[in-house]
């Protein structure tokens, strides 16, 4: 039975192995959307017909006046995975208006983005402009991560037009660390619940979970899920200087295990376990005291399912 047995799970290694290749290949070469439809949509709101495609342009002419523009693809990185975007730039390079094609950023963000007027700061800018937050493209508060891959995949789109339609020279602007409070946040928190497995310490456990629902759940609101790992496999990588948090957590996730035998994330990091664990000891109170902190619990959950969040 034990060599059937070590047959078996060998090929049960090779099998799981083969799925996460294939899921791969799938995600990143063959699922890809059609964007030029969905920017075709847009563009007969927008009183735009299209005239020409191309392998990975548009040209299209507007209904009341005859001008013509052009239309190009970018691509960014945001906290939920990639997005893509198109913009439509006239014919001497400068930006006409953005659309948004694909993301999987949380619904409340993107809304925020276009409530707060983000993307109108586009409009006028010149193709071969190296936008960049924070230096002529100011973020939404509470949406950085999010500001931070509409930009990229703006600029990637300008970028594009600039190269082939107008044979300009483009110049990609640095990408620094991002190492500020909240990294350094994260960081403590880690560290904290390191501490909390190594000393054996239920204190301490306690003390890092209730700053993993204070940092993660609310202030920032970047636990991770299932989703997470599945957008691995499916070729989602973002940059680690742009998006250390996420790189952290996921990292924390994955090898922590191997060394501590635990899983430290699920342990004392979870924001959503930190809940739990709070519930479960709410019974030891006062029925008055239950109520009170229960509904509390219970709208800043619903407040953090609904993606009111800082770092996205």
């Amino acid at each position: 039975m034990k060599p059937q047995n070590g047959k078996f799970d060998r090929l049960l290694k090779i099998a799981a192995w083969g799925s996460l290749i294939a899921a791969y290949i799938f995600g990143h070469f063959l699922m890809q959307e059609d964007y030029f439809s969905l920017a075709e949509e847009q563009l007969i709101q927008k009183n735009l017909e299209v005239s020409e495609v191309s392998t990975d342009a548009m040209t299209t002419m507007n209904l009341q006046d005859g001008t013509v523009s052009r239309v190009r693809f970018g691509q960014g990185q945001g906290y939920g995975g990639d997005l893509t975007v198109g913009i439509i730039y006239d014919e001497e390079g400068s930006i006409e208006d953005v659309l948004l094609l694909s993301e999987r950023e949380t619904v409340s963000f993107v809304k925020k983005l276009i409530r707060k007027g983000f993307f109108r700061q586009f409009p006028g800018k010149a193709v071969n402009d190296p936008l960049h937050l924070g230096t002529n493209i100011n973020a939404v508060s509470g949406c950085t991560v999010s500001s931070l891959a509409f930009t990229n995949a703006i600029r990637e789109a300008g970028f594009q037009a600039a190269r082939e339609d107008f044979d300009l020279e483009v110049k990609e602007p640095p990408v620094y660390w991002k190492v500020g409070f909240d990294e350094m946040a994260i960081l403590v928190l880690i560290i904290v619940g390191i501490l909390s497995i190594y000393l054996k310490k239920k204190w301490l456990r306690y003390i890092s979970l209730g700053i993993s629902l204070a940092i993660l759940g609310f202030y920032l609101n970047a636990s991770i899920s299932i989703s997470h790992f599945a957008r691995l496999t499916l070729g989602f990588l973002p940059s680690l200087k742009e998006h250390l948090i996420w790189w952290a957590l996921i990292s924390v996730a994955l090898v922590f295990p191997f060394f501590l035998r635990k899983n430290l994330y699920c342990y004392a990091l979870c924001p959503f376990y930190a809940v739990q664990t709070l519930l479960n000891e709410l019974p030891r109170g006062k029925p008055r005291s239950i109520r009170i902190i229960s509904v509390v619990l219970q709208i800043f959950s619903h407040r953090s399912f609904l993606g009111l969040q800082r770092i996205s």
